[in-house]
């Protein structure tokens, strides 16, 4: 007949081996996220790529902010129309809203229809109209609000757009270090189409046929949310780590099993 001694290491032995075969099965899940679901560009078909028909300059929509420098030889309207303007920094500027009607409400001019126009062409078209009143006025525009917004476990922050047709890749890089755990194939990009609305796309990053998509590049107030893998468990990213927060809990339970 066994003795209570060796009835106790026996249970003892197989909630030991019930618990290991518990964290094994469990650690399946942690690995799921493969490095198919990571890799960047995959599935490429073909050697080289076309000038993408998205590289053209930033035209102005509603609800941007811009901000003018006015140049003239004649100093008494370049001090009147130009207080508070510095174009070399932007917090200096005093910005002006493009409403909902595509227009701008300007100190002298009234409103001006900016909408739909690249940069180059409302500068020609305010230094029109400034020729009005000084022969030869050039404007110099500034975007204001040239800033795309990241929300996500792996990072949040507003960050400049420094160059024109940023792509979303330069963009990752400027964000910094991606969590293992993003799902680069559920990317969405929130963008304002040119009458104000929202516009909201799915984008997937493992996809080499994303350089010939829209939405490659970033437009200013675009907003990038990156999600996390919904097969991240416990956000864990490899097995060793899984096991590592198991063990320590797994080994006091047995020591305090073995005190009784």
């Amino acid at each position: 007949m066994c003795s209570s001694k060796n009835i106790n290491a026996i249970g003892i032995k197989r909630t030991l081996s019930g618990l290991i075969l518990l964290v094994l099965f469990l650690s399946l899940f942690s690995s799921c996220i493969t490095s198919k679901s990571r890799q960047l560009l995959q599935d490429q078909k073909q050697d080289f790529y076309p000038t993408s028909q998205y590289l053209e300059p930033y035209k102005l929509r509603i609800g941007d902010e811009i901000a003018y420098t006015l140049l003239t030889v004649n100093d008494e309207i370049q001090s009147l129309y130009n207080v508070g303007m510095n174009l070399t920094a932007i917090g200096s500027l005093s910005p002006f809203v493009i409403f909902d009607d595509g227009c701008v409400a300007l100190p002298t001019l009234g409103r001006v229809k900016l909408v739909d126009l690249t940069i180059k062409e409302a500068e020609s078209l305010l230094s029109q109209e400034f020729k009005k009143i000084t022969s030869d006025a050039q404007v110099r525009i500034v975007l204001c609000n040239d800033y795309y917004f990241v929300l996500g476990d792996n990072g949040k922050g507003k960050f400049y757009l420094y160059k024109d047709n940023l792509t979303i890749f330069q963009a990752l890089a400027q964000i910094g270090e991606i969590s293992f755990i993003a799902d680069l194939r559920k990317v969405k990009i929130i963008r304002k189409d040119a009458q104000g609305n929202d516009v909201v796309k799915d984008v997937d990053l493992t996809k080499a046929s994303i350089i010939n998509d829209e939405f490659y590049y970033l437009l200013p107030n675009d907003v990038l949310y990156i999600p996390n893998n919904s097969k991240a468990f416990f956000r864990i990213n490899s097995v060793s780590a899984f096991l590592g927060t198991f063990i320590a809990p797994i080994s006091l339970f047995i020591i305090v099993l073995s005190l009784f």
